[in-house]
């Protein structure tokens, strides 16, 4: 088994799991550019308009990043795995999961869904020494580790919204 093995199981989880990539279409236009509605009262219209929007992000955008910061981390991709490795791949997959991927919400609706944020910076980290070792004896533990990774290292993405209230 290859570190380019797991890459790539961890880039199409990422890429499938983040809507934003894989189905813009179903993010709600509450959460999209351009976004306004008006309530209106006996005496008010109240204006709420979408400050921070979230935005299509391609494929090659998220193949890219990721490839740069494993690269950065040192993973050699073509190498078989090892123990010491394997953990430092897991501790780069999860660098890059807390500063990229999100769950997004907003005041303007109940939807939370998975979203790539490419504004979001991985912090470098030490590499794991040789004591701290992690085994893994098949792909399928590699699989779920990664799922698991991605899954619970994500930060929320709140929506933002301004309100503007003016007389009728």
């Amino acid at each position: 088994m290859t570190y380019q093995q797991l890459y790539d199981i961890a880039l199409n989880s990422i890429k499938s799991t983040c809507l934003n990539i894989s189905n813009y279409g179903a993010i709600p236009t509450e959460f999209k550019s351009g976004y306004s509605t008006k309530q209106t009262t006996n005496r008010a219209v109240l204006t709420i308009t979408i400050v921070n929007p979230i935005g299509q992000v391609a494929s090659t955008t998220a193949d890219s990043e990721f490839s740069a910061w494993i690269a950065q981390c040192g993973v050699n991709l073509p190498s078989e795995i090892d123990p010491r490795g394997l953990l430092n791949f897991y501790v780069a997959l999860a660098s890059f999961c807390s500063a990229k991927v999100r769950v997004l919400g907003g005041q303007q609706s109940d939807t939370k869904q998975m979203v790539y944020i490419p504004d979001g910076a991985p912090v470098t980290y030490t590499t794991i020494p040789n004591g701290d070792l992690l085994v893994a004896t098949d792909m399928d533990t590699c699989t779920t580790t990664i799922n698991s990774i991605i899954s619970n290292n994500t930060k929320s993405y709140p929506i933002q919204y301004t309100f503007v209230m003016s007389n009728t």
